[in-house]
């Protein structure tokens, strides 16, 4: 702060400092003002003053010095000195103090003005090192930001290709146990549901999340305002919309049909009922959709499947009869061999330990209990994959009683240990025999 143009502590100090000047003359030193003391106190004022403020401060306290100096103070003159000589022993020390005030000051002005310049040059740079340090800070929070989204993708993608394998299913109830996995990776909700329609309207089929005593509905009647909505409109229903808010009244976060292949018929709803709050956005409902059409289309195919592997003569995984021409084939020949008046018997192969191997050993034991049948049995005994049971398979024997069918059971079995590999000796199997027909009792 200045006050016309001069520091206010360069003005305090200056107070101070002849203050204590003034009391210490009157009251220790001769009252004359250090006129007679060479170098004068006064010199020390100046000097500082000159240094620490320059030209201005010092001019003004050499101005000040020699008028507390010589305001009053006049000496008498010496008879040995003339007028000049007077003169110039009074105005020695002035003229002395304004030059040193002058020459002194404007060195420390250059000083001054170049630590201000330095001064500003290093606000400048610090000035420029926070923005830097800012925006690396910023850049680097962009940096890991992409990072973690990048990697959230991939994560996604990759997680979304497992589940599409796991619901990629030719049976429609192994579809419906991969959709858990599927919602999951696509949409992150912490609860949902998967309803089937019935007669009586949408039944909920798998929940995830529920607790215990979940207050939300197990079943929406036909007379209902969502199965309305969702079956007979095929709408997709989100909180974010009032009018769907209202339908919901608490039910979900979004719900929507799952369509058949050709968005004809309804099969069931989907409805997540809780999930983040940031995770709520059109790309949420527009996948959400995709979703529900990507579910439909999977069970629509498995339904088509397993419909069509009901008419095949050969099952799908191997060269065995199927089940379903296993029920025609019997019938038939329990039914001839009532009127031919023969025996027709049964072995049934069955691999205990299926649940502990793995796809790969069931296919391959599958594969090589087909050779096996095929190169081991007469041109009139018919292998079925029976699957009466879970892994299960069936010979059957006609004109044979129960004695050959057990004959055969043995051969079979020395024969499967001895063409199976050393990768399916962890599978554990057993035979029985049964008659289906026996011409001298009952069937």
């Amino acid at each position: 702060m200045k006050i016309f143009g001069l520091r206010r502590s360069a003005l305090i100090e200056m107070v101070i400092f002849f203050t204590a000047l003034f009391l210490l003359d009157i009251f220790i030193f001769q009252n004359d003002r250090f006129f007679t003391i060479n170098p004068h106190p006064y010199w020390v004022i100046v000097l500082l003053m000159s240094i620490q403020y320059g030209t201005s401060e010092g001019l003004m306290v050499a101005i000040v010095s020699s008028l507390f100096l010589l305001v009053g103070n006049f000496p008498e003159q010496n008879i040995n000195q003339d007028i000049h000589t007077y003169y110039f022993s009074l105005s020695i020390r002035p003229i002395l103090w304004l030059t040193s005030a002058v020459i002194i000051g404007e060195l420390s002005n250059r000083h001054i003005t170049k630590i201000i310049k330095m001064e500003e040059e290093l606000e400048v740079a610090d000035n420029r090192e926070q923005v830097l340090s800012s925006s690396y800070q910023q850049l680097n929070q962009l940096k890991e930001g992409l990072e973690i989204r990048v990697a959230g993708q991939l994560k996604t993608v990759i997680s979304t290709y497992q589940a599409a394998r796991a619901i990629e299913k030719l049976d429609p109830a192994l579809v419906l146990f991969g959709v858990s996995e599927m919602v999951g990776a696509m949409m992150g909700p912490k609860k949902f549901s998967l309803f089937t329609l019935s007669a009586n309207g949408l039944q909920a089929g798998i929940q995830k999340g529920w607790e215990t005593n979940e207050p939300l509905g197990r079943i929406f009647s036909t007379n209902s305002v969502i199965y309305t909505e969702i079956v007979a409109h095929k709408r997709i229903l989100c909180i974010s919309n009032s009018e769907d808010e209202d339908i919901l009244d608490g039910e979900g976060i979004i719900a929507g049909p799952i369509l058949s292949e050709d968005k004809e018929q309804v099969l069931g709803m989907l409805k997540i009922e809780k999930m983040g709050f940031m995770e709520l956005s059109l790309n949420t409902v527009e996948n959400f959709k995709v979703l529900c059409q990507w579910i439909g289309a999977v069970y629509t195919n498995a339904q088509r499947f397993q419909r069509a592997e009901s008419n095949n003569m050969v099952a799908m995984d191997g060269n065995l009869l199927s089940h379903a021409y296993f029920t025609r084939q019997t019938n038939f020949l329990i039914k001839l061999a009532q009127r031919s008046k023969f025996d027709v018997s049964m072995v049934v192969i069955t691999l205990d330990n299926h649940r502990d191997l793995s796809t790969r050993l069931k296919s391959e034991f599958t594969d090589t209990l087909s050779e096996t049948i095929h190169s081991s049995l007469r041109d009139t005994d018919l292998a079925f994959d029976h699957k009466d049971k879970q892994w299960e398979f069936a010979v059957v024997l006609p004109f044979t009683g129960l004695e050959g069918a057990n004959i055969v059971a043995s051969n079979l079995k020395q024969a499967l240990d001895h063409h199976s590999p050393n990768n399916l000796q962890s599978a554990k199997y057993s035979t029985k025999t049964q008659f289906l027909h026996n011409n001298h009792g009952k069937s």
